[in-house]
C-alpha cells in the first residue's frame, strides 16, 4: 500500500516537475535610456507602422528555469519603445489600423509604413527559479514607400541576461535587458546614412520634373517662371540650354532679367551692381554656357559679374554641394533624354534637323514672352 502511495507521489511530482507552471513576464524596455539618444538628422516626414490585431494580441510561451515557462505579448510590450524609436528620426508617426488604408495614409500624408516581425526565445539553467536567465529577442523591421516597395530593411538580434541577484525584485529583467538592447541598436541604424533621404530626395527630383513638363508642355511660360522662382534648383530639368540659363538666378534678377533691363537701356554700370548685391548664386558656368550667354547678348562684364558673385556665394559649402547634387541629375536626365531621341530619331537626318529648329524657335518664343 505503501509503495503504490509512494509512487503516485513520485508521479505527481514528476508531472509537476517536468511540465511547470507558465508564468506572466513582460518585454516592455526602460525608456529612459531610448529617449536621450541623439539621432543627428530628423527627417520632416510622416511614417506609420503596422502591426496586427492578431500580432497585438499574440501570447507567446518560452521556456524558463526548474521545467517551468514564461509568457508574454511580444508586439503589446514593445510598441511604445517601438513608436517612441520612429518619433526621434521622423516628424509624425501613425498606428495604422491596416496596411491597404490608402485614404488614411494620404490624408496624413505618410510616405513609409514600418513592419515589426519579432521572434523570441528564453533559457535558465535553474532547477529552483523559473525566471529566465537569457533572453534572446529578434527584431525584423521594413519600410514600404507608398507603392509597397520596400526601401529599407534592418535585422537586429540582441540578448538579455540576468542572475538570481539581479533579477529576483525583477522577474522580466532579462527581456527587458535583451528588447532595451534592441531599440538602442535601432535607433543607431536609422541614425545611419540610410535610403529614406536618398529616396524622399529622389522622389522631390522627380515631382519637381514633372511639374516642370508639365508647364512646358502647356506652354504655360508664366507658370514656369513662378515656379522656378520658388525652386530655383528645378531649371536644371529644364533641357533647353538657353531656357534654362535665363531662368537661373535670383528672383527679379535671373539672367532673363539683366537682358531685359540691358534692352531697356539700363547701363552696364547699374546692372553690374544690381548683379553684386545678389544673396543667391547664379551657377558656375562651363564655356559653352558662356558662350550662349554672350551669343544672348550680354557682355563680358555682365558675366564675369554673375561668375564672381557666385564664387563668392558658393564659399558656403552647403549651396555648393546642392548644386552639384543637382547638376549630376541635369547630366543624368539629359543623358537619357539624348539617348531617346537617337532612338527616335536614328537614321533620319531630317526629323533630327527638324526637332533641332523647332527647339530653338520653342525657346525663343518662351524667352520673348517672359523677359519682353
Amino acid at each position: 500500500m505503501k509503495n503504490k502511495l509512494l509512487i503516485t507521489i513520485s508521479g505527481i511530482f514528476a508531472i509537476i516537475l517536468f511540465t511547470g507552471c507558465s508564468h506572466k513576464i513582460t518585454l516592455k524596455p526602460s525608456l529612459d535610456e531610448i529617449q536621450t539618444m541623439n539621432i543627428d538628422k530628423k527627417l520632416n516626414l510622416n511614417v506609420g507602422y503596422y502591426i496586427s490585431n492578431s500580432d497585438r494580441n499574440k501570447e507567446v510561451i518560452t521556456p524558463g528555469g526548474g521545467g517551468d515557462r514564461v509568457d508574454y505579448t511580444p508586439y503589446k510590450d514593445v510598441e511604445v519603445a517601438f513608436k517612441t524609436v520612429l518619433s526621434k528620426k521622423f516628424n509624425n508617426v501613425f498606428s495604422l489600423a491596416s496596411i491597404n488604408d490608402k485614404n488614411f495614409i494620404n490624408t496624413n500624408n505618410i510616405k513609409y509604413v514600418f513592419v515589426p516581425k519579432i521572434t523570441t526565445n528564453s533559457f535558465s539553467p535553474s532547477m529552483f527559479t523559473w525566471p529566465p536567465t537569457k533572453f534572446t529577442f529578434n527584431l525584423i523591421c521594413k519600410a514600404t514607400d507608398t507603392k509597397g516597395n520596400v526601401i529599407w530593411s534592418e535585422t537586429i538580434l540582441s540578448e538579455g541576461y540576468a542572475e538570481f541577484e539581479e533579477f529576483k525584485n525583477n522577474f522580466s529583467l532579462s527581456a527587458q535587458r535583451a528588447t532595451e538592447k534592441a531599440f538602442k541598436n535601432l535607433i543607431s541604424k536609422l541614425n545611419q546614412p540610410s535610403s529614406f533621404s536618398k529616396h524622399h530626395a529622389k522622389e522631390q527630383e522627380s515631382k519637381q520634373k514633372r511639374i516642370v513638363d508639365n508647364f512646358l508642355d502647356k506652354d504655360d511660360f508664366q507658370g514656369l517662371k513662378s515656379y522656378t522662382e520658388q525652386n530655383p534648383n528645378a531649371v536644371y530639368f529644364i533641357s533647353n540650354e538657353e531656357l534654362r540659363l535665363a531662368l537661373t538666378g535670383p528672383k527679379s534678377l535671373k539672367i532673363g532679367d539683366i537682358k531685359k533691363l540691358l534692352q531697356k537701356g539700363r547701363s552696364e554700370t547699374i546692372v553690374t551692381a544690381l548683379i553684386k548685391r545678389a544673396k543667391t548664386p547664379y551657377k558656375e558656368f562651363t564655356l559653352k554656357e558662356i558662350d550662349i550667354l554672350t551669343k544672348m547678348g550680354l557682355s563680358d562684364n555682365i558675366i564675369a559679374s554673375m561668375i564672381n558673385v557666385t564664387t563668392e556665394l558658393l564659399k558656403d559649402l552647403k549651396l555648393k554641394s546642392e548644386q552639384e547634387f543637382f547638376l549630376r541629375q541635369q547630366k543624368k536626365f539629359a543623358s537619357e533624354n539624348n539617348t531617346q531621341q537617337k532612338v527616335d530619331n536614328q537614321g533620319n537626318p531630317i526629323m533630327e534637323t527638324i526637332g533641332k529648329e523647332l527647339g530653338k524657335q520653342g525657346a525663343k518664343m518662351m524667352l520673348d514672352s517672359l523677359f519682353r
